[in-house]
């Protein structure tokens, strides 16, 4: 119930996001496969120093998600503004929530507020 709450409070603050706050740039390092156990890298540049960045990702049926729980370290960006993190997404593989193609990842702030967008495209 506790992780439902958060996807519908995710997915509530994700709409309601309308410009970004502030113009962070976010790199996936490489396409992720569509496995169980899958692993990635994804870094940020261009974020607030010192502050804690909130990732949001969009599965493939819309339901946006905080993936905190899935990262590794939980990504603040440093002095100059950079982060890194690998994210653990086989959870979302098992349950069918990611299929081959292009979803939607956001970076926000601790309160929601838009930083940084990309795609990250999963591969067969």
């Amino acid at each position: 119930m506790k992780n439902l709450v958060k996807i519908i409070a995710g997915a509530a603050m994700f709409a309601s996001i309308g410009l970004t706050a502030f113009a962070g740039e976010i790199t996936v390092a490489e396409q992720p496969a569509l496995v169980k156990d899958g692993k990635v890298t994804i870094s940020g540049s261009g974020f607030p120093a010192g502050k804690p960045v909130i990732l949001l990702f969009e599965t493939k049926d819309g339901v946006v998600s905080d993936i905190s729980y899935a990262l590794e370290p939980a990504p603040v960006a440093d002095k100059a503004g950079n982060w890194n993190t690998v994210w653990s997404y086989g959870r979302f593989v098992k349950k069918k929530l990611i299929g081959e193609g292009a979803l939607t990842l956001q970076a926000t702030d601790d309160e929601f507020v838009g930083l940084g967008k990309t795609q990250i495209t999963f591969v067969k």
